[in-house]
């Protein structure tokens, strides 16, 4: 897995990740939602059964815990103001070093 994303991505990587964690539960059924289906943001992707989303989940989490000096994992499951309070925090610091560097 390392080495198809080394070459995908040249071998840049990136300052910071941000893993926005829901279950695999909540996550198909924002997927499935009556708005998203409306809209037509609904895609393939939500479409698939609860042990995709388990497993796209359980790759992910993997990803952040054998990083953890990148990852940050949000708890998204909260409201939308919680989740951007804790995106705020996961980038002070690069935003305070940015700002710092001019």
């Amino acid at each position: 897995m390392a080495e198809v994303d080394r070459l995908a991505t040249g071998g840049r990587r990136p300052d910071r990740t941000l893993y926005f964690d829901l279950t695999a539960e909540l996550a198909r059924k924002r997927g499935h939602s009556g708005s998203r289906q409306q809209s037509g943001r609904a895609d393939r992707l939500d479409a698939e059964s609860l042990a995709f989303y388990a497993r796209v989940r359980s790759g992910y989490r993997a990803l952040a815990e054998a990083e953890p000096e990148r990852f940050r994992v949000i708890d998204s499951s909260a409201a939308k103001e919680a989740t951007e309070a804790a995106v705020r925090a996961a980038l002070a610091d690069l935003v305070a070093a940015s700002a710092e560097a001019r």
